[in-house]
């Protein structure tokens, strides 16, 4: 993503994520929003069908109190319920501190993702 997208191109992509499958749901404390947890359930030729967390997310002050941890439970279980076999997720390079929760989550790196940008 680039921070300088406009709301409107902004709200189009969720749209069309939405409309290919995206999901999502969120983490409350009392009224207010403080996590977010989106996932894709997708199926691979080399793995079958599975689930794919994206766009996890906790308010900066609500870290390190198991929040992310209970949301990605919720993914492993709607996984499960809809016969995922595993879960697959990207994470950037540059993210040592997502990482470390990944680990922490029971997730290990198996695979290299490249991306190439196709913008001129």
């Amino acid at each position: 993503s680039n921070s300088n997208d406009s709301e409107e191109l902004l709200s189009a992509r969720v749209d069309e994520m939405v409309a290919g499958g995206f999901q999502c749901f969120g983490a409350y404390h009392r009224e207010t929003i403080v996590g977010m947890a989106g996932f894709w359930i997708r199926t691979r030729y080399h793995t079958g069908k599975l689930i794919e967390p994206d766009g996890v997310f906790v308010e900066e002050q609500y870290r390190s109190r198991g929040i992310g941890a209970r949301m990605v439970i919720c993914i492993i279980e709607y996984g499960r319920q809809h016969q995922c076999l595993e879960s697959e997720l990207h994470c950037y390079v540059s993210n040592a501190e997502a990482h470390r929760f990944w680990m922490n989550q029971g997730y290990r790196v198996i695979a290299f993702h490249f991306g190439k940008e196709l913008r001129v």
